[in-house]
């Protein structure tokens, strides 16, 4: 049991290291994506073509809300790290869609 303890707080301190902010943009670009990859699909769009879409379109959402909204609007510089964290969340969410196509089709 003390094992076990040990180990739920060592995960606990290192999730508490990562920055919200990053987190945040992790899950709102796998959402944007995921819905974007849901909805082109429904449309008739090949596996590939949602794929490339979802990843296009929530880029391009990530980087507008990065140079207009932070840069001209809040005055702060780009983070990179932001940009970086909408790659993971985009990627991530499309490879899970892919995987279920791929495995429950």
């Amino acid at each position: 049991m003390n094992k076990l303890k040990n180990l739920l707080q060592r995960i606990d301190e290192a999730v508490g290291t990562i920055p919200l902010d990053y987190t945040l943009h992790v899950i709102c670009s796998g959402i944007i994506a995921g819905v974007i990859m849901i909805i082109t699909g429904a449309c008739g769009c090949t596996l590939l073509q949602s794929l490339l879409l979802s990843l296009l379109i929530t880029m391009m959402i990530g980087i507008f809300k990065e140079v207009i909204i932070d840069t001209l609007i809040k005055g702060k510089d780009v983070d990179e790290q932001d940009i970086s964290a909408d790659v993971v969340g985009a990627a991530l969410a499309v490879f899970l869609i892919v995987c279920n196509v791929l495995i429950f089709r």
